[in-house]
Formats: structure tokens, sequence, C-alpha cells
């Protein structure tokens, strides 16, 4: 009876697995990778700070804005959601807590926007 049930439990783990239920916590990228490509976006769009104090990543939910690549340009409106390592890159800057966040798409590692402390 034990190895049965077992049994039944590395199948439902399978079948679990297969069907791509419980991908959730399961990421295409690591966070070390979110925050090189989050660095290599701003240095290539010229917003990289000469100084950064410190770097946070987190898992979080961030708007496919666009930002650093429409910089200067009116906001999209009502940008779309998803899931996505959020990168923030602390520097020495006019306010305390000083920041610039880069949105990284979890799965396709693409910079999908952002946002700075004004």
């Amino acid at each position: 009876m034990r190895r049965a049930f077992s049994l039944l439990i590395a199948l439902a783990i399978a079948a679990t697995t297969l069907s791509g239920c419980g991908k959730q916590g399961t990421t295409g990228i690591t966070k070390e990778q979110a925050a090189r490509t989050a660095e290599e976006h701003l240095r290539r769009y010229g917003h990289y700070p000469p100084v950064v104090v410190r770097v946070e990543v987190e898992e979080g939910e961030g708007e496919a804005n666009r930002y650093w690549e429409r910089f200067g340009e009116p906001p999209i409106e009502s940008p779309p959601k998803q899931r996505c390592w959020i990168v923030r890159f602390y520097y020495p800057g006019p306010c305390e807590g000083s920041h610039l966040t880069v949105y990284v798409d979890k799965e396709s590692s693409e910079v999908i926007g952002g946002t700075q402390t004004r």
C-alpha cells in the first residue's frame, strides 16, 4: 500500500511538471542574470549611474512601459503588467534612496520597462 501511494505521488508530480502547472516560482533566468541584463541595458541607453551604492533584485510585477528606450517621450498609457525581476540600482542622488529601476522579463530576459526616483 505504501509503495502504491509513493508511486501515485510520483506520477502526480510528473504530471504536474509536464502540464506546466506548478511553474510559479520557476524562472528562465537567475537574479544575477537579470542584474547583468539590466546594467547592460542602462549602459546602452546612457543611464547607468557613475556610482552605484547597491543593487537589489526581487520578483514582482512590472509595467511593460519601455521606459528606458522611450526616455523623454510621453509615457505609454496603461501599459500591461507582467511577472518579472525588478532590479534597482541605488546611487547617490538628489534624494535619499535615489534609484533606477529596470523590469526584466523572467523567461525571455528582455527588458520590458522601468522607472526612476524623481
